[in-house]
């Protein structure tokens, strides 16, 4: 939910409460009581698709995200080693093949990452016989496919959470209509008792007001501290990507006491890379809502 349908869910329940209360005055007035149905139903709806969109934005990618860390650093170590197998056997074509930093296996979308890695395990897979004094093993080569196998599967399983949630908010765009159509029902029956029932009146008309609460134009903003004495960390590198894959990453640097601002981000759900020299890195998830404000504040534990 956005800010502008919170409060309009405030005013729903405001305008509910008020009704009830001067149901002697409204209830025999012609198709009031078809209008308040839809509203009274049409709040809980509200509240319970509102729920299942919440749980959509970070539950399912949790695991996803465990599994994307764990890609990340076996193919970071197994493209380190095979990098020099390949240069003290001078096979430049295998060299090109398997060197990936670790910034690039970052910043790399999902289904890019998942390939990345296929070609480091089919290179190790290919030359194991000649990597056991690289520190390669057959089980580390058999352990790192079962992730990439793993990742994998776990992709479809971000993007159908990711439809999901759009269905939520789909059928929250849909009762918010409903629910103003209902009251602009309500609105033109009530005009019959204007002037009857001045007092009543005007109390509705108060709380048919949508007050707005005062919102910025960042996106997202938060601290990083180390973990051991909370000090703030300047300098701390944040890659911010999609989960899904869709969009390019936006890449962040902390200022002097810790903190970090980024002004514009689409609605959705991101992975937050948090990474600093002489610390170990963090992957978070971060839930963005348009015209709210998300704060994300991280303790980084050294190595």
């Amino acid at each position: 939910m956005n800010i502008l349908q919170k409060v309009k869910l405030t005013m729903y329940m405001v305008v509910k409460d008020f009704l009830r209360l001067n149901a002697t005055i409204v209830e025999k007035l012609p198709n009031y009581k078809a209008n308040a149905t839809v509203l009274d139903d049409n709040i809980l709806k509200i509240q319970g698709a509102a729920e299942l969109q919440a749980f959509k934005k970070t539950g399912i990618a949790d695991e996803k995200n465990k599994l994307r860390a764990s890609l990340i650093a076996q193919a970071e170590d197994f493209s380190l080693k095979l990098v020099a197998y390949a240069a003290n056997i001078r096979n430049m074509i295998l060299l090109k093949e398997v060197k990936y930093s670790k910034s690039e296996l970052i910043r790399a979308a999902d289904a890019d990452l998942k390939n990345m890695a296929q070609c480091i395990y089919n290179r190790a897979h290919e030359n194991i016989a000649a990597l056991a004094g690289y520190d390669i093993t057959e089980g580390m080569v058999t352990t790192f496919l079962d992730t990439i196998n793993s990742f994998n599967e776990a992709i479809p399983t971000v993007r159908e959470g990711a439809t999901s949630k759009k269905l939520h908010t789909t059928q929250l765009e849909d009762l918010y209509k409903e629910t103003d159509a209902a009251l602009s029902n309500i609105d033109r029956i009530v005009e019959i008792v204007r002037l009857s029932y001045p007092d009543f009146y005007k109390g509705y008309q108060n709380s048919r007001l949508v007050i707005k609460r005062s919102g910025g134009s960042v996106a997202l903003k938060g601290v990083v501290t180390d973990a051991s004495n909370h000090e703030p960390l300047r300098g701390v590198t944040l890659i911010i990507a999609p989960v899904d894959g869709n969009g390019a990453a936006i890449v962040k640097k902390t200022a002097d006491k810790g903190g970090f601002m980024v002004k514009s981000l689409p609605e959705g759900v991101y992975n937050v890379t948090v990474s600093k020299s002489g610390y170990k890195d963090q992957v978070v998830t971060v839930a963005i809502t348009n015209g709210e404000l998300s704060v994300l504040n991280v303790e980084m534990n050294k190595n």
